[in-house]
């Protein structure tokens, strides 16, 4: 995503960060929906990697949905561990992450908006 066409599509973001708020809901409602996302996760189509190392998370862990919806409020900085990996693939493509762009992107306004607070 790129700050224009999240200015293009206001629409289409907002779904998209509903959609995600839901994913991260039902990963955190059991255990099972967590291996069944790592299994997917794993196809060709999407990482074609070995994800057998994110098993060894904490099944104690705050829920996903705490980090975008309870204090922290969502901002580049709390994206910083998912950035590095985008932009180490994005590197791996000859491209370069903008974390400027992120900041754009990834906004609590946005957010709130698509969530309705």
């Amino acid at each position: 995503m790129t700050a224009s066409w999240a200015l293009r599509y206001p629409t289409t973001l907002a779904a998209m960060i509903r959609a995600l708020h839901k994913a991260s809901q039902w990963l955190d409602a059991s255990p099972e929906h967590a291996r069944r996302a790592l299994g997917w996760l794993a196809l060709p189509p999407y990482l074609d990697r070995s994800v057998e190392h994110l098993e060894t998370l904490a099944p104690d862990a705050p829920p996903a949905w705490q980090s975008l919806v309870g204090d922290p409020r969502p901002t580049a900085e709390i994206m910083s561990h998912v950035a590095e990996h985008l932009d180490q693939h994005m590197r791996e493509s000859g491209r370069v992450l903008d974390m400027r762009t992120l900041s754009t992107c990834y906004s609590p306004a946005h957010f709130d908006a698509a969530t309705h607070q």
